[in-house]
């Protein structure tokens, strides 16, 4: 059921998978990418292949033959695991794929139960819950569901979109088998720049030498200058001021109603003369008065100032390529070599 579905899942346009007649017998001999409606797929030969052409611990070099076109780093699995068999072959299904891959992939790993219409109501719940058991136990979320045959487009395309909601909760992993090749593309990296011709550049030396030039040069001196500063100075002046003079005097003047009777009283009156009265006063006025000052002012002379210049002479140098010029012939000779290796067998 695993090249059908693969080829169910397929976008338009893509020559679907070569698939076995329900036997049980493994057909897929090579691995695919597949563009389906869930992403990317790498169809490859099932991990527990029947005809024994390769052994489990192939299987992550043929992963990473299949992918190699694709620049992919990290991986989702998708076992597909018969309903309608007499023998549920999950468990040791997973126990081989665990060796060719590590245990850590399980949390990236779901289970399709395909072939489901095959089986009645009962059955195909009973078949679920051992499956479940199962994936359960190996740290796998539960299995999903899968059949071909006898369903709707509604209902295919609501099968399609819960096998993709269930992958897009599980994260991506990286295996082992691209750590491996990773590594090797490197040692074969680092053979290949090893191995080149020597290969020279010519490069100017820079060699020193001094020359004597004459170049201004700033200093300070200190001169005395005649200044004028501003002071001041005391000095008397006269100055005036109103002074006033109070002067009393009296007179007989008549009582009113008895004058005519020659009787009198006598009167007081003060007389205010103002006079001019010059006095001494202390003032201060400026003065400008010469002064010898010092200050400090910048010249510039002429001085002798010993230089270096750099002579350019060429000699050559080594000048290898850089281990990244090899990256991408030593993938392509590690591909070459797991491919050859694989065909062997």
């Amino acid at each position: 059921g695993k090249s059908t579905t693969i080829g169910q899942l397929a976008l338009p346009g893509q020559a679907a998978p070569v698939a076995g007649v329900g036997d049980g017998e493994s057909v897929t001999q090579d691995t695919e990418v597949v563009q389906s409606r869930i992403g990317l797929m790498l169809d490859t030969p099932g991990i527990n292949d029947s005809r024994l052409l390769f052994t489990d611990a192939e299987a992550g070099r043929r992963v990473v033959c299949g992918v190699s076109g694709t620049k992919v780093q990290r991986v989702k699995f998708l076992i597909f695991e018969s309903s309608a068999g007499d023998s549920i072959q999950l468990r040791s299904t997973l126990i081989r794929l665990f060796s060719s891959f590590g245990k850590e992939i399980a949390s990236s790993t779901v289970v399709l139960a395909t072939k489901v219409d095959k089986l009645d109501e009962e059955e195909r719940e009973q078949r679920l819950q051992q499956l479940q058991a199962v994936a359960s136990e190996q740290g796998l979320p539960p299995p999903i569901a899968w059949q071909n045959k006898k369903l709707t487009p509604e209902l295919e395309a609501l099968q399609v979109e819960s096998l993709r909601e269930a992958l897009d909760k599980l994260p991506n992993c990286r295996i082992q088998a691209f750590v491996d090749f990773d590594q090797q593309v490197q040692a074969k990296a680092r053979q290949l720049c090893d191995a080149q011709p020597p290969r020279y550049l010519s490069v100017p030396a820079q060699v020193a030498e001094q020359y004597t030039v004459q170049v201004p040069q700033k200093y300070n001196e200190t001169e005395e200058y005649m200044d004028y500063e501003t002071g001041y100075e005391s000095y008397d002046d006269i100055e005036y001021h109103s002074v006033r003079d109070d002067i009393e005097y009296s007179w007989d003047a008549p009582v009113p109603f008895f004058g005519l009777f020659g009787v009198t009283k006598r009167m007081y009156g003060i007389k205010i003369r103002c006079r001019d009265e010059p006095r001494v006063v202390r003032r201060s006025r400026p003065v400008k008065r010469q002064v010898v000052k010092s200050r400090t002012v910048e010249r510039e002379r002429m001085v002798d100032e010993v230089r270096t210049r750099m002579a350019t002479k060429y000699r050559s140098v080594p000048n290898p390529f850089p281990l990244n010029s090899f990256l991408a012939e030593a993938r392509r000779v590690v591909l070459e070599e797991m491919r050859a290796s694989l065909l062997a067998k």
